[in-house]
């Protein structure tokens, strides 16, 4: 297991935060015709009232997909440039 700094475990749990505050607070769509239309972001227990007949709104994964990997790349990103590598010491010669 790789040892993770203190910046680096921060990153990790707001990245897991954001990714899962995005699943609960996801893009709603729905498909009445040729193309979809957008019903915003709604809770995901409290779905959107769609004022057609017989339509439903329905999660838009294709969204919520694409959000979950620009988090995941981000986190991803920010945890590699956060990494601890070596400690840098600075030998100071010795008078």
């Amino acid at each position: 297991m790789i040892a993770m700094n203190n910046k680096q475990k921060i990153i990790l749990w707001l990245g897991i935060i954001v990714f899962v505050a995005a699943g609960f607070y996801p893009p709603w769509y729905v498909k009445a015709g040729a193309a979809p239309e957008d019903l915003g972001y709604r809770v995901l227990f409290s779905p959107p009232i769609v004022s057609l007949p017989n339509y439903t709104g329905r999660v838009d994964f294709d969204r919520l997909g694409m959000e979950w990997a620009i988090i995941a790349v981000i986190t991803g990103t920010l945890l590699l440039v956060y990494a601890s590598g070596k400690e840098k010491t600075s030998h100071a010669p010795d008078a």
